[in-house]
């Protein structure tokens, strides 16, 4: 049994090859585009590693009810026990709001 505080909060470190979108960033859910079907991922999510299909990566923020959305070419995504989420991608381009 874990003795450490629950968090509502899951963190996200979204890295590109030459530079990283988000450090360490606080954000309430992502929806990764894995290659075996889309998933969510919110705090306490199971550990899965898995590899990124082309398509949309959505970032829900604490503050926001709109997600925030990036294509991403490819890659991988990784959730660790402690609710952290590593996505990394060869190639990401932010969709701008106007676009969805």
């Amino acid at each position: 049994m874990s003795t450490a505080p629950e968090s509502s909060s899951l963190v996200l470190n979204f890295n590109l090859p030459t530079e990283k979108v988000y450090s360490e960033t606080p954000v309430s859910s992502v929806i990764v585009p894995g290659s075996a079907g889309e998933y969510g991922v919110t705090v306490e999510h199971v550990p899965v590693v898995a590899e990124l299909k082309p398509g949309v990566l959505q970032i829900f923020h604490e503050d926001s009810g709109e997600p925030e959305k990036y294509f991403v070419a490819g890659g991988f995504s990784l959730t660790h026990p402690n609710s952290v989420t590593v996505s990394l991608s060869s190639k990401a381009s932010f969709v701008p709001r106007q676009d969805y």
